[in-house]
């Protein structure tokens, strides 16, 4: 990763810590947003069926 960003050390540090801490938590709503998006995308493509 050297050269490819601009984060400074310490944040990524920090990312890293609140990953490992919560890292269940995360996974939860990783899970939660795919369910929404496909959900979300079920809907455009139902609306766009009673469009046609």
């Amino acid at each position: 990763m050297r050269g490819r960003g601009t984060l400074h050390p310490r944040l990524i540090r920090v990312a890293v810590d609140y990953a490992a801490e919560y890292g269940e938590e995360i996974e939860s709503r990783i899970d939660r947003n795919r369910r929404v998006t496909e959900n979300s995308r079920r809907a455009v493509q139902e609306r766009a069926r009673l469009f046609a």
